[in-house]
């Protein structure tokens, strides 16, 4: 019995044991969920708190910048400036409104800042509030929005007061401008006591936080002991739940650390952004220094240990009275927060510019117990104020300065200002025209013999619009009565997108509409001189070539016909008519193509060249030549350069100064034509001779038209212009022209083209272009058609009819007139017409059209055939309609092949 007993009460201890063990078990658990529920919401409450202090310190540093950005208003001269401050002083309310709405309302702000001044790092923090969890915090205990709105209006206001005062000086009205002063002045006094509450308002918020915190920590404390005392008593009872228990405290205790670690680095955080950002110290209540941040100890080159103990008097200036120091004093030592800029001087003896903020920290009775000062260096912006005020001292001097006029008008077109210059032109001063409307005073414009109204005038009306308007067209009247021209640039004046006048510049043109005139006149002068010159060389050109004509066709036949063979004698005076005849031809087509050169009619078509292959086509032609004077002819090429130039033109240069290399060389002598690469990406053609050279006296006059250097009465031929035109047409190819020479040796002459992009390309890329592509036609080819010609020369038609005498195909008709022409065509209908130009009554281009006209004579082919050989004469006539164009003298296989290919047509 006694072992049941003993095991029945064995069995009730261990299920006792058992008992106390779950319910020391379950109060453990029971303990533990209600600790992490409280720890829960404490932890929140806790984080909830430090927002709101976070919240207060950023709504104490807004309300800082609010107020400096106020006095910064005040002192800023200027509409652009004071909107600029007044976007900041805006921009500050928003961010001071947006942290009570998340007090009151709850939300995030988030806030970016710079590490430091120098590093364009951001740092950004993310605060975030509650207030339902807040039961003892009222909120419209401290509401800062009707003294903000209260402090926006008077801003304003200010603003307002400001612009006015800035209207005052600029009209110079001085005791005006001296009263608003006063006005701003006396309304700057009621900012001080609406921040000091604000202030009051902001440090309740902060100190009130801080309690809290306190309040919470205590909580949490109260708590972790309760905790801890249960544990003590249970442990031993449940040592398993302990040890099971023991782990998740000690993993809540690590959390709790974390967090106390995170808590810490952030305020580390903190400090440093502001440590970079301003300048902090604290000191004691007798003014010494107990603290000094690095960016202090940087700008007043001071060590820390040599100012901790000292009062800031270390760094005073000296160029503050007394009272502004007493008057600081006076404000924290009261307990207030004092604003305000000072100018220090550092160890160096540099002077530098802070914005300060001193705070006074209160202890329980009221009374400061320690001062924390934040200040900003803002040397820079102060220098820039003064460069400011340097600056519009320079202006004023510039304007008064000027060579042109200046006035200002106002919104109504009433005159503001008059520069020492406008005065000067109009005859008007300052004082006589203030308030006057320019436009009525000065402006000169009729129309219909009428005074243009303001309503009317163009200047005003563009102004009005924002626009500027420029004009060399309008005219002032000066106080005399004079009228004068002006060139005027006016620019609208804009305050806040709103019009409020504008600047003009002016100056008197009369000078200049003088010489406008006479070098119109001038103009008209020239272009009736070129017209004369134009219509002289065409004159010339045309009663040239009609005898020359008759004079080199009639030759060529006598030497082109093999059925009638001359002798000796007579083939040698042939070729001297044929020589004399294309002397004169030549002359006339330089004269000609100087002519188009000087007007800047001369046609280029410019391409891509190979510079070997130009120097193969010129060779056997440049060889010719130097055969007959006994010389030798060379060449050197380079490796196929590409050049850019006018194949034609370029080829004519280069066999001009061959020719002339030829012409001018000593018997027995040599000509070498070389091309060669030069700086600057050009290819240099070279033709050297060794002739007798040119003399230093001499070579001033080259290139110079008509000037054959003393060759004039040689047996040597030539023009005296083939080197200018040579010259002109290398210029127009962007090239250059030079030559060497040396009395006695010879001369080298040069052309420089440019080089082509396509410079690499070799050769075999380029065909060899061959200019004989005139099919060669021989008297009596077999071709067969009806001809009519149509010419008043008896001559040229003397000539026409032997050379188509000899083609037995040919049917030729010919009429003395264009009148005449028509009613042969219609009756013959042939198959070519040829027409020259300048005939008797209808001219040719009239004829063509007629017969173009006529649906019967509209398909009959027409070429023209006259000796108007000008580049205005040709281009008219393939306009008007011809098939082809032929110059007189026209050179007979050409003349032949021109029929053939028509008549096969």
């Amino acid at each position: 019995m006694n072992g049941a007993v003993g095991g029945a009460l064995l069995s009730r201890r261990i299920y006792a044991l058992l008992g106390v063990f779950l319910t020391g078990f379950l109060l453990l658990v029971g303990l533990e969920l209600g600790f992490n529920q409280l720890s829960a919401t404490l932890n929140t409450r806790l984080d909830n708190e430090r927002s709101r202090v976070q919240i207060g310190e950023l709504i104490s540093q807004d309300l800082s910048k609010l107020e400096a950005k106020t006095y910064q208003l005040a002192m800023t001269s200027g509409v652009k400036g004071q909107e600029r401050v007044f976007q900041d002083f805006d921009a500050t309310i928003q961010l001071l409104k947006e942290s009570l709405h998340v007090l009151e309302k709850g939300g995030t702000i988030v806030r970016k800042t710079r590490l430091n001044i120098e590093s364009q790092e951001i740092m950004e923090r993310s605060i975030t509030f509650h207030p339902a969890l807040e039961r003892l915090y009222v909120l419209e205990a401290i509401d800062l929005r009707p003294k903000l709105m209260q402090i926006r209006d008077l801003a304003v206001k200010m603003t307002a007061m400001l612009s006015e005062r800035e209207a005052l000086n600029t009209a110079s009205q001085h005791q005006a401008f001296v009263d608003m002063g006063d006005q701003a002045d006396n309304h700057l006094k009621g900012y001080p006591p609406l921040f000091t509450r604000m202030r009051e308002n902001a440090n309740r918020l902060f100190f009130e936080s801080q309690r809290q915190l306190r309040d919470i920590k205590a909580e949490i404390e109260q708590q972790d002991t309760f905790y801890q005392s249960l544990q003590v008593a249970l442990s031993v009872a449940v040592v398993l739940a302990v040890l099971v228990f023991g782990y998740r405290l000690l993993s809540q205790v690590a959390t709790a650390n974390r967090d106390l670690h995170a808590l810490a680095r952030d305020l580390e955080f903190q400090k440093f952004a502001l440590d970079q950002h301003a300048i902090v110290s604290s000191t004691d209540v007798d003014g010494k220094i107990l603290y000094a941040n690095d960016k202090f100890c940087e700008i007043s080159g001071y060590s820390r240990e040599e100012m901790l103990g000292h009062t800031h008097s270390i760094v005073k200036s000296g160029d503050h009275p007394s009272t502004f120091y007493r008057d600081m004093w006076d404000t924290i030592s009261s307990g207030k927060v004092w604003h305000g800029e000072v100018k220090n001087k550092s160890r160096h003896g540099n002077h530098y510019w802070v914005s300060a903020t001193i705070v006074p920290f209160l202890d329980e009775t009221g009374k400061p117990f320690r001062y924390i000062s934040i200040r900003t260096d803002i040397t820079e912006r102060k220098r820039m104020e003064e460069d400011m005020q340097d600056a519009n001292r320079f202006l004023q001097s510039l304007t008064d300065a000027m060579g042109e006029g200046v006035y200002v008008q106002g919104a109504m077109g009433e005159c503001r200002f008059l520069n020492p210059e406008a005065e000067r032109l109009l005859g008007w001063s300052l004082v006589e025209l203030q308030g006057r409307s320019l436009h009525d005073t000065v402006h000169y414009h009729l129309e219909n013999g009428q005074r243009v109204s303001a309503d009317h005038c163009r200047v005003l009306n563009t102004v009005k619009k924002g626009e500027t308007y420029r004009s060399d067209e309008e005219e002032f009247i000066r106080k005399n009565g004079d009228v004068f021209p002006v060139s005027l640039v006016s620019v609208p004046m804009l305050d806040d997108g709103v019009i409020i006048g504008s600047v003009t510049v002016f100056a008197d043109i009369t000078t200049r509409k003088e010489a406008e005139r006479d070098m119109a006149a001038a103009k008209e002068e020239a272009e009736k001189a070129n017209r004369a010159k134009s219509e002289f060389l065409s004159s010339m050109s045309h009663e040239l070539r009609t005898p020359l004509n008759a004079i080199l066709g009639f030759a060529q036949l006598l030497d082109f016909n093999p059925s009638e063979p001359l002798t000796p004698d007579q083939k040698m005076s042939v070729e001297q008519i044929t020589k004399g005849g294309k002397h004169l031809l030549e002359l006339v087509n330089d004269v000609l193509d100087l002519a188009k050169i000087e007007s800047g009619k001369i046609d280029l078509t410019v391409s891509d060249v190979n510079s070997d292959h130009l120097i193969e086509e010129c060779e056997p032609l440049a060889a010719t030549l130097a055969q007959k004077r006994g010389l030798q002819f060379s060449t050197r090429k380079g490796r196929g350069h590409v050049i850019r130039a006018d194949h034609m033109r370029l080829k004519q240069v280069l066999l001009n100064l061959l020719s002339n290399a030829v012409k001018y060389n000593r018997d027995g002598g040599s000509v070498v034509l070389a091309s060669e690469p030069v700086d600057n990406a050009m290819l240099r053609f070279s033709v050297s001779d060794t002739g007798p050279g040119i003399s230093h006296d001499q070579q001033a006059q080259l290139f110079q038209p008509f000037s054959r250097l003393g060759k004039e009465d040689s047996e040597i031929e030539g023009t005296g212009i083939g080197l200018i035109i040579t010259k002109r047409l290398i210029e127009a190819m962007d090239g250059r022209i030079g030559f060497d020479s040396t009395p006695g040796e010879g001369t080298t002459f040069w052309v420089e083209v440019p080089i082509s992009g396509a410079a690499q390309q070799t050769m075999a890329q380029f065909e060899r272009r061959d200019d004989n592509t005139a099919p060669k036609v021989k008297p009596g080819v077999d071709v067969v058609g009806r001809v009519v010609y149509i010419e008043d020369n008896p001559a040229n038609i003397s000539l026409m009819e032997t050379l188509l005498g000899h083609i037995p195909g040919i049917e030729l008709k010919v009429a003395h007139t264009a009148e005449l022409g028509i009613v042969l065509i219609h009756d013959v209908m042939p198959d070519l017409v040829l027409m020259d130009i300048n005939l008797p009554g209808m001219n040719g281009i009239e004829a063509l059209g007629v017969l173009r006209a006529d649906p019967a004579t509209a398909g009959i082919p027409v070429i023209a055939i006259s000796a108007a050989a000008m580049h205005a004469d040709v281009a008219k006539g393939k306009a008007a309609g011809f098939e082809a164009y032929l110059t007189k003298p026209f050179n007979i296989p050409e003349m032949l092949a021109t029929i053939e290919g028509m008549l096969k047509v």
